[in-house]
């Protein structure tokens, strides 16, 4: 009889599935976004209704007598603006405002004859030294702007999420006794499929292959998505370590003593903190995916259930196997939201697009007027 595989060796084989899948779609997806916009760093060509009379007047590289039609070109343009001195004079090299204008070719390319050959892309090493530098700007904002609380929507964030983990710290044990004699499995597919995705090697493995994968088949959209979850990644599991030393928890099935400051603490579910990052930045990758049709939103109301659906399994899964308690897993998943918002703000800032499709937390006025309530929004700033 053939021997049954293993429940590892099959919850590795669905893992390597779903990331090839999920790498598959974007790779299909990444023409699509990478002729939505102009690159970064690089400016739009103005509308022909912008052009100005000096730029009308320039001649067209490609006539044979070019020395003399530029001459009689500049003449009327001087003489209709008295005092001013030629056109010639006010744009000092002929090649930007020759480029201004869609289908011109350079002017120093324009006197040999020669076409307008485009501009070589960059190589693997350059587009790597690029991401290294563009990530350690992103970082220093994230931990110099975005990380610390300024804005009211951080503040009753932080303070909602302290006081739900405190509240939670104060009935653990009876919290725990009830998950241990739920009636759901402790073992199942689902649970250990969430178990080892949780796994730090496995995020970190996501995070190598969508930044491979798109480095290599030049796909910015799957680089920068490998990109954000690395940074991600790295802002939230340090997040994690800071509070795990400083409230330093033992597991459950060793008793849960509760001490500060001191290392070895479990306060903060790692497992959590990695999927809860996964989620978040494929999250914010699936609005540039697909268009405005019904069919694609709900394809990315259904996506985001999928993805969501990953921790919470993952925090029902350490509570149930008595890794963590309740408060550990909501410590540990809510810290690495905030910390994953905070690093995708600052690649938003960066690309100079502010923070349109990050949610904020606000605290607004109900329709009657009476009190105050709060509300998730979506805001343009």
């Amino acid at each position: 009889m053939p021997a049954r595989p293993s429940r590892g060796a099959t919850t590795g084989r669905a893992l390597a599935t779903a990331a090839f899948t999920a790498l598959a779609v974007l790779l299909r997806q990444a023409p699509l976004d990478a002729a939505a916009g102009p690159a970064r760093g690089t400016e739009e060509a103005r509308p022909a209704a912008e052009w100005t009379a000096a730029e009308e007047s320039v001649p067209d590289p490609g006539a044979a007598d070019q020395g003399a039609a530029a001459d009689t070109a500049d003449a009327p343009t001087a003489d209709l603006r008295p005092g001013v001195a030629p056109t010639a004079d006010l744009r000092p090299a002929a090649a930007p405002a020759a480029d201004l204008r869609p289908g011109a070719a350079p002017a120093a390319e324009a006197g040999a004859g020669a076409g307008a050959a485009p501009a070589p892309a960059p190589g693997l090493a350059a587009t790597f030294w690029g991401d290294l530098h563009g990530a350690g700007r992103t970082l220093w904002r994230t931990v110099r702007v975005e990380a610390p609380p300024r804005r009211r929507g951080q503040w009753i964030y932080l303070v909602a999420l302290a006081g739900a983990s405190a509240a939670l710290e104060a009935h653990k044990e009876e919290i725990r006794r009830d998950v241990l004699r739920s009636s759901f499995d402790r073992h199942s597919a689902w649970t250990d499929f969430a178990g080892q995705a949780g796994m730090g090697k496995y995020s970190e493995g996501l995070t190598a292959l969508l930044y491979g994968g798109g480095l290599f088949a030049r796909a910015p959209a799957v680089r920068q998505t490998g990109l954000e979850l690395g940074e991600s990644l790295l802002v939230a599991q340090a997040g994690t370590s800071i509070l795990n030393f400083v409230f330093s928890e033992r597991r459950p099935e060793a008793g849960g003593k509760l001490s500060f400051f001191r290392a070895g603490g479990s306060s903060a579910s790692i497992h959590m903190t990695n999927t809860i990052a996964v989620a978040r930045v494929l999250d914010h990758r699936l609005d540039r995916l697909g268009g405005p049709a019904r069919g694609a939103r709900l394809a990315r109301i259904l996506a985001r259930v999928g993805l969501y659906s990953l921790p919470a399994i993952t925090g029902w899964e350490r509570m149930r196997s008595d890794q963590h308690y309740a408060w550990n897993v909501l410590l540990g998943g809510g810290s690495s939201l905030y910390l994953t918002n905070a690093v995708l703000r600052a690649h938003e800032r960066e690309e100079g697009i502010g923070s349109r499709l990050l949610p904020r937390v606000l605290l607004t006025a109900p329709k009657n007027g009476r009190g105050q309530g709060l509300l998730l929004a979506w805001t343009l700033d």
